[in-house]
């Protein structure tokens, strides 16, 4: 596996994109509630029942295939 240091164009206007908007925008996150970005992260990363992790991760993408908007790109 290669591993660079250095941020490509898109890598590094994603990570713009992350911290000027979706970080710290609040969103709907359906049953999860309203969250920013950074919240919606953490909430997924904390310790926690794979189960419990699971189910949050099955609500993001359920609303990702919904085509609701706000937790991908608004």
């Amino acid at each position: 596996m290669h591993v660079s240091n250095t941020a490509t164009p898109l890598e590094r206007a994603l990570l713009n994109e992350w911290n000027s908007t979706l970080a710290t925008a609040r969103h709907s996150f359906g049953a999860l509630g309203e969250l920013t970005g950074d919240e919606a992260v953490n909430l997924i990363r904390q310790p926690q029942p794979a189960e419990d992790r699971d189910r949050i991760l099955i609500q993001l993408l359920t609303l990702e295939h919904d085509a609701t908007r706000s937790p991908a790109r608004s």
